[in-house]
């Protein structure tokens, strides 16, 4: 009895025990770079709804113990990284488990992980990297192209002299309507004009993780065609790290910037949001050419176990002044002279003060990555643009006609007309990408609607007269459809050879409806469609670990902005069709073509520990270029016509060295041979001595205008945590104004320097403060940037002045 109650009361005892033992778990394991295969100190592992959690050391150890039984979901974060997720099941073992986590950035090469980037020694194009670090070195207020200096074969410049206000971008001699912008993957160029107006998304520049520029076709398989090449913007969004940042930059020529940022790091390793709120204005360079704009960026992400989903919005309104036309070559020497503006009240015989461009765009982007399996990913963008406002000029002595007025006193009056604007566009952007041990195959389009409604009204008039407030005088409104399917297929041949075959289809509809209106009588109503099927192929060969090499060919097509085929703003221009037999318009035959682009690309890097060295050679074989004339609208915009044959051709060369001490030195060179082949440029409204019309100039073997002959960058600095500093140089050399290819009209190569200089006092003295220094033109070259030609009895140039000598100094405070 006595031993029976001893068992007894020993099993009570013990079942805790045992049953203590049978319900909890230990788990432990390590958290390695999936590229590199290295340890990652201190990461954040959590067992989502649970409190139980730790860190990795510096071995990339961790270890949760006393975990209850049961299925739970385990989070492992870590700054720079993509957060991996694991489900698990916790019985009766202890489970040991490692996690690989994926670079934002590849090692190296600060390459975002995207379908539409470019990987080193994977990708056969030409293409640039710019990091975070390198991009918030270089900013202070500018707009986006003119932080792209450093690439081969880019040249971009500010009407405005400064950096801030209407900004130029152009590749291998190709404008910016034919570079293909994207942000986080959606095209960012307007569906009519083609272009991309960085000024309408302010202070953008410091909102961007980084940017991929490619060269040529490249990787763009949807959106507007990419002939010159390709901008890839990554924004920063949410972020891992949390914090609060107050930055404000002043800076030559009235330039101020205040910033405000502030994300919640990672919460609970499954949501993160990020806000960004901005005020940017300057005076411009050039007098009156001030801009005035409010920006922000919200962005949040919610991190599942298979699937991110980020939901972004950014925009804010914006207030320019007028610096679309040039000055004369007898003004560019005196420093006062220079910043001469013709759209300046001061300078313009009773210009209107109010000439400006007050416009509001927003962004919304909603982006979707799903792991489906261990093989196959799919991803999903839904994004809208919505953006409205009005371009209001002053003109002198218009007809009363052109603006559906009725004059008393004058047959003529000078007059203010608004120029408004309502547009949206919604879009669909799906890609879904198989993956094996030697191949992958994506599949993936674009499904785009586009609407427009534009209206001018006169808003005052000089003379007396009996028209109302806003007198409408024209009105139209477009609509646009892209449908694009595309494949893109990497096959590796050999562990060192990958082969790619991409094939697009892309149709295009758009339709034109004009109304009838004071002097506009024709009720223009017609549609476009253009079908375009582009093939794409290249090979990688990497031959060893520090050599590669690369080949591609590729077709581009690309139709006609809406302005090329008909101004319909400008009462004095009809549509650019054909003719029937009763001499009506013949709207299924346009007389500007879309253009057709044949890439051939040939490429090498070589590259160790302290740096690397690329080379590509490029011809690009283009028929019925469509190329500025080098004359201008009557507010400035370029004449664009078809030329029958062209080609643009070079060398790039890329350097960049490094050593352990922090000191490192990069550099670049592009030779451009662009020109035509076959081409009878018409210029309206030419004479010969005699008096007679010339129909034409025969351009074949000109060199075609807008684009330096050569470009180079020399730049040398010093970076640790704390301080960096550097000082780089920009060689430009001579470019035609248009395609006569005249010496008198073009501008004179030029070389400008700028230094920059940083302390982040975080890391030195522990202060949350962070200084920065920007100086750009050290030494106050006066040169030009751009300009065109006008025809008054001859051919006469002007040109676009940029800024002398001018500073920024920034201040950012962390919390």
């Amino acid at each position: 009895m006595i031993l029976k109650t001893l068992s007894t009361v020993i099993m009570l005892f013990a079942f805790p025990l045992v049953s203590n033992g049978q319900s909890f778990i230990d788990v432990t394991g390590k958290v390695v770079n999936s590229n590199t295969g290295e340890p990652l100190q201190g990461a954040n592992i959590l067992i989502e709804k649970t409190s139980f959690g730790g860190a990795s050391d510096k071995n990339g150890l961790f270890s949760i113990r006393n975990l209850p039984l049961g299925n739970y979901t385990i989070s492992v974060s870590v700054i720079g990284y993509e957060i991996e997720k694991q489900l698990i099941t916790a019985e009766s073992k202890n489970i040991k488990i490692t996690f690989s986590l994926t670079s934002r950035t590849l090692e190296g090469e600060n390459v975002v992980i995207s379908g539409s980037r470019a990987v080193t020694g994977k990708t056969p194009i030409a293409f640039s990297n710019i990091d975070s670090r390198t991009l918030s070195e270089k900013y202070s207020s500018q707009e986006i192209p003119l932080l792209l200096d450093e690439v081969p074969s880019l040249y971009s410049y500010s009407y405005t002299g400064n950096g801030m206000g209407y900004s130029e971008i152009k590749i291998r001699g190709f404008d910016a309507t034919r570079i293909a912008v994207t942000i986080n993957g959606v095209p960012l160029n307007d569906p009519e004009d083609h272009v991309t107006y960085f000024y309408d998304i302010a202070d953008l520049s410091g909102n961007v993780q980084d940017i991929q520029v490619q060269r040529g076709v490249g990787n763009s398989l949807y959106g507007t065609a990419a002939i010159g090449g390709s901008v890839n913007i990554l924004t920063k969004g949410a972020g891992t790290e949390p914090g609060m940042k107050l930055s404000g930059t002043w800076g030559s020529y009235n330039t101020r910037r205040l910033n405000f940022s502030y994300g919640t790091g990672i919460i609970n390793n499954t949501y993160s949001t990020y806000g960004r709120f901005s005020k940017l204005e300057t005076g411009g360079y050039r007098n009156d050419s001030g801009v005035d704009s409010w920006s922000y960026f919200l962005s949040g992400t919610r991190y599942d176990r298979d699937m991110t989903t980020t939901f972004n919005v950014f925009g804010g309104p914006l207030v320019a002044k007028f610096a679309w036309f040039g000055i004369s070559k007898d003004k560019l020497e005196d420093e006062n002279e220079r910043r001469t503006n013709y759209y300046s009240p001061s300078e313009s015989n009773g210009f209107f003060d109010e000439q400006k461009d007050d416009f509001l765009q927003s962004h919304y982007q909603l982006l979707n990555d799903w792991k489906v399996s261990k093989n196959v990913r799919l991803e999903n963008t839904l994004f809208h643009v919505k953006g409205d406002g009005f371009f209001l000029d002053y003109k002198f002595n218009r007809k009363p006609d052109e603006y559906n007025l009725v004059l008393v006193d004058s047959s003529r009056s000078d007059l203010l007309r608004k120029q408004i604007v309502d547009k949206w566009q919604w879009g669909w952007l799906p890609r879904l990408t198989i993956f094996r041990e030697n191949w992958s195959f994506t599949i993936g389009g674009e499904l785009s609607l586009f609407g427009a409604k534009h209206w001018g009204e006169v808003t005052w008039v000089k003379e007396n007269n009996l028209t109302p407030p806003n007198n409408k005088y024209y009105g139209y409104q477009t609509d646009k459809l892209s449908a694009t399917v595309y494949t893109h297929a990497v096959y590796g041949l050999s562990e060192k050879t990958d082969l790619i075959f991409d094939l697009q289809f892309q149709r295009l509809n758009s339709n034109f409806d004009q109304e009838i209106i004071g002097g506009f009588r024709n009720d223009y109503e017609y549609s476009l469609n253009y079908n375009f099927l582009s093939p794409r192929m290249g090979i990688n060969q990497q031959v060893n670990e520090n050599i590669s090499a690369f080949a591609n060919f590729s077709v581009a097509k690309r139709e006609p902005k809406d302005s090329d085929v008909y101004d319909a703003n400008d009462i004095d221009t009809t549509p650019r069709f054909g003719a029937n037999s009763d001499n009506t318009l013949n709207f299924d035959d346009p007389l500007i073509d879309a253009e057709t682009l044949y890439d051939y690309e040939l490429g090498g890097m070589l590259r160790n520990s302290s740096g690397y060295v690329k080379v590509n050679i490029f011809w690009m074989d283009i028929r019925d270029e469509i190329v500025q004339t080098g004359l201008r609208d009557d507010i400035g915009l370029p004449i664009y016509y078809n030329a029958k044959k062209s080609v643009h051709r070079g060398i790039e060369v890329d350097a960049f060295a490094s050593n352990s001490r922090g000191f490192y030195i990069s550099g670049n060179l592009s030779l451009n041979d662009n020109y035509f082949v076959a081409y009878n440029e018409v210029v309206e409204y030419v004479y010969d001595e005699s008096g007679n019309l010339i129909p034409f100039f025969d351009r074949s073997d000109n060199q075609i205008g807008g684009f330096p002959g050569y470009l180079a960058g020399l730049k040398a600095g010093y970076r640790n945590k704390a301080f960096s500093s550097f000082i780089g140089t920009r060689f430009v050399g001579r470019q035609y104004l248009d395609n006569s290819e005249t010496e008198a009209l073009s501008i004179d190569g030029y070389n400008v320097s700028s230094l920059f200089m940083s302390y982040d006092l975080t890391e030195g003295v522990k202060m949350p403060l962070h200084l920065q220094l920007n100086v750009d033109n050290i030494f106050s070259t006066k040169y030009e940037t751009s300009g065109y030609v006008y025809y008054y009895e001859g051919f006469i140039p002007e040109y676009i002045p940029a800024a002398v000598r001018n500073t920024s100094i920034t201040v950012t405070v962390k919390f």
